[in-house]
């Protein structure tokens, strides 16, 4: 799976970072049943580094929630650009 996604300086925003961890269904309104069936597996898990420097739309608060549904991933962020790498 993917491991290392870099979206610097995009216009990504808090709710483009909750599809990485949060199923909508509004994105696939016909598929509603096959996707809850596939749930469990939609987190995006094997993410391990996240890069969203100088994304003027993502949040502090956003940036917490992805950190609290993917406890593991590094997060690189206006904020902490030189995250402890472990």
């Amino acid at each position: 799976g993917l491991e290392i996604l870099m979206m610097e300086n995009s216009l990504i925003s808090d709710r483009g970072l909750a599809f990485l961890y949060q199923h909508e269904l509004a994105l696939q309104p016909r598929a509603g049943a096959i996707q809850q069936d596939l749930k469990q597996f939609y987190p995006m898990k094997t993410l391990k580094i996240f890069n969203v420097y100088g994304c003027p739309n993502v949040t502090r608060k956003g940036v917490a929630k992805l950190r609290k549904a993917l406890p593991n991933i590094i997060i690189i962020s206006t904020w902490d650009p030189n995250p402890p790498f472990n």
